[in-house]
């Protein structure tokens, strides 16, 4: 990892910036990495997912907005990975901006900033956990994307 980490998005436990590459060896072996905004998630070999950075908005899909006891300027920063043990086995994720979406055995599950309807749950409502879009449960997802406005799924 590299670049700004002014809010956790490196995952590094700080907020620094990292002009060469830094590397976290504390996560079981890597499938899939995303990169959003000011956040990230990485998807481990066995489906697991780990996600930090900026909470605003759910997008980290934790449950929380924000840490408690944490001075002010700090509070909405999450720098240390904290993996989602409640979400299914994971297959391909991808971070928007305020977003995220994963495909899991179930279907499309979805959390983060809803604004514009991109989590396709027919509303604008943020989501702070993981959420199976109802329409796609039980799909076969191939890929997701998550762009700045909108979201895309593909399969067969």
């Amino acid at each position: 990892m590299w670049g700004d980490g002014d809010a956790g998005q490196l995952g590094l436990g700080n907020l620094d910036n990292k002009k060469q590459i830094a590397i976290n060896n504390s996560f079981p072996p890597i499938k899939q990495v995303s990169a959003g905004s000011n956040h990230t998630t990485v998807v481990t070999m066995t489906g697991g997912v780990y996600t930090w950075g900026h909470c605003a908005n759910g997008r980290l899909g934790i449950g929380d907005t924000e840490r408690v006891g944490i001075p002010d300027h700090q509070k909405f920063f999450f720098p240390v990975p904290s993996c989602l043990s409640t979400l299914e086995t994971i297959r391909q994720i991808s971070c928007g901006t305020d977003h995220t979406l994963a495909i899991g055995l179930s279907g499309l599950w979805v959390w983060g900033s809803g604004a514009g309807g991109k989590l396709g749950l027919g509303d604008n409502l943020d989501r702070t956990s993981p959420v199976l879009i109802p329409v796609m449960k039980a799909k076969s997802i191939m890929q997701v994307s998550a762009g700045y406005w909108h979201s895309m799924a593909g399969g067969t």
